[in-house]
């Protein structure tokens, strides 16, 4: 019974981006992987200021 229900368990739409992307790279494409993970740089100010601005006014939905 489990190995016929594992069957029916489609791969997630991040790892499958994730598998595109290393994929993609492997054919020496310029690709950034953004699916997961996190990035290896400080979020810019503009995008810290904006987030902030929005939570400030109430959009945390």
């Amino acid at each position: 019974m489990l190995s016929s229900t594992l069957s029916t368990i489609q791969p997630s739409a991040t790892v499958a981006m994730s598998d595109l992307a290393r994929d993609l790279r492997a054919k020496w494409k310029d690709i950034i992987a953004l699916a997961a993970g996190k990035a290896d740089f400080d979020t810019p100010d503009h995008i810290r200021v904006a987030a902030k601005a929005a939570m400030d006014r109430g959009e945390t939905r």
